[in-house]
């Protein structure tokens, strides 16, 4: 046999046996693993090098501070609030009919649940957009923003000029954005941004050659820090498909954020911090961006993160435990459901407890593989007991939890795996009355303007249609 041909046989096997290896180690089901190994050897190196692309989902979070974790950076800061102080944190209490939701949340999180918050639904861009471009106009102090897509449409066009004449004020402004869900923005448009004087920087960059590049892990975080006293978080990205009024719904998506004031800006700026450093190499902890904050309102609140370099699934770990506790009711919105085993168990378990469960998402989706995954996970649940809506257009982009119509949890985060596993996430749970009782309304209107998706409606689908719903779901652990 051809000498060659031998040394690229042993490479191959050799690669086979390092991504099985892997594999088998690293992904989080044994489902995940057994289809990946599959994988690996139907077909040679090619499968090994999907893995080593898109299979590694994990970093070191040493990687990501240098060496430095929170509480070191913590005790090298000691004058920073948002990092040590907790005069603002909540008491707990045993009778409270949340306090099982608030301690599950802090022993995920480790960052205490704060009083005095108050928050704003923000429905559309329509609504968040001049919300948004308002406080960068005022900022005195400093403008942070970070966000998944920046298109380079009148939105993004408007938020560039903001941030510039920002920048031109004296006030430090930067930018933090996702190299993939900007891959359509052009390198001239965040040049002109830098040339105004403002800070860019990418989180995981693209180019193979570049420091920290990634194609799988994204940063997905959506957040606004205003003079480290107002602050902004959801789902909404920053493109002109997020307008809806007075426009066609074709290509439009309705969609959830939210503005904050009080102590829990603190906690999205430490993020903020953490990803800016990651990205850019640049310490932010200083009393310019952390000042002291007093009580602006009745809302209990506090961030939950998740990524990639985290040991536990936090938001992920977080829904499922606030299904479990569910007494009444249980509503969920997110455009991609493809939920996990625990997910589902804990869905079919309130379902079993009298816990009424909805679930509210696109009609048309604009991921057609991801409608039928859904649509196979949704069968049992909905024969179990949950009810499905699906809204006609524009595009359902938000992404929530309601417990119970009195404490919800609200940000960047789908019902999928991706979300779970792969990307950067920040949600926040708050029993905050008004922006509780405003997700309530938005939810009952939505479903006003859906079709519910009856038991009969799966049976009555087609042979062909099942199958391929099926066969989606059944290598979503590879997303």
């Amino acid at each position: 046999m051809d000498p060659i041909l031998l040394i690229a046989l042993a490479f191959a096997a050799g690669l086979s046996a390092w991504a099985s290896g892997h594999a088998l180690l690293e992904r989080p089901t044994s489902r995940s693993a057994l289809l990946w190994i599959t994988y690996i050897w139907l077909v040679p190196f090619i499968g090994a090098l999907a893995y080593s692309i898109l299979g590694v989902d994990r970093i070191s979070r040493r990687a990501l501070l240098k060496g430095r974790t929170r509480d070191e950076l913590r005790r090298l800061y000691p004058d920073i609030p948002a990092l040590t102080s907790r005069e603002l944190a909540v008491a707990l209490d045993p009778d409270d009919p949340h306090f099982a939701l608030y301690r599950t949340g802090g022993n995920l999180s480790l960052r205490p649940l704060l009083r005095g918050n108050r928050i704003e639904l923000l429905r559309n861009g329509d609504e968040t957009f001049p919300a948004m471009l308002q406080a960068i106009e005022s900022a005195e102090l400093s403008v942070n923003l970070m966000t998944y897509i920046l298109d380079e449409d009148e939105v993004g066009h408007a938020f560039i000029e903001a941030l510039a004449k920002s920048a031109a004020r004296g006030v430090p402004t930067r930018l933090l954005y996702d190299a993939a869900g900007c891959v359509s923005t052009s390198a001239a448009f965040f040049r002109s941004a830098i040339e105004r004087g403002v800070k860019v920087a990418p989180f995981f960059p693209l180019n193979p050659l570049a420091k920290r590049a990634q194609i799988n892990l994204r940063n997905h975080r959506k957040s606004l820090i205003v003079d480290g006293r107002v602050g902004f978080f959801g789902s909404i990205n920053l493109s002109e498909r997020h307008l809806i009024e007075n426009r066609p719904p074709t290509g439009r998506s309705i969609d959830l954020h939210a503005r904050a004031e009080g102590p829990i800006v603190q906690q999205l700026q430490s993020v903020f911090v953490e990803d800016w450093f990651f990205a850019a190499g640049e310490e932010l902890l200083s009393v310019r961006h952390f000042p002291q904050q007093q009580d602006v309102g009745s809302g209990f609140a506090r961030v939950i993160t998740s990524g990639p370099d985290e040991e536990f699934e936090h938001i992920h770990m977080m829904m499922v435990a606030a299904i479990g506790l569910a007494d009444q009711t249980v509503q969920l919105v997110t455009p991609y459901f493809v939920p996990t085993e625990p997910l589902k168990f804990a869905i079919i378990s309130a379902c079993l407890r009298g816990v009424t469960v909805e679930l509210l998402v696109p009609r048309e989706n604009d991921h057609p593989f991801i409608r039928r995954a859904s649509l196979a996970h949704m069968k049992p649940l909905v024969e179990a007991g949950m009810v499905v809506w699906e809204r006609k257009p524009p595009f359902v982009h938000a992404k929530a939890v309601l417990i119970d119509n009195s404490w919800a949890l609200l940000g960047s985060a789908n019902l999928d795996p991706r979300s779970f596993q792969l990307s950067y996430e920040l949600m926040v749970e708050t029993s905050d009355p008004d922006a509780v009782t405003d997700l309530r309304r938005w939810l009952q209107t939505a479903r006003e303007e859906s079709q519910q998706l009856a038991p009969d409606w799966f049976e009555e689908r087609t042979l062909r249609s099942r199958l391929l719903d099926k066969a989606c779901a059944l290598v979503s652990p590879l997303l």
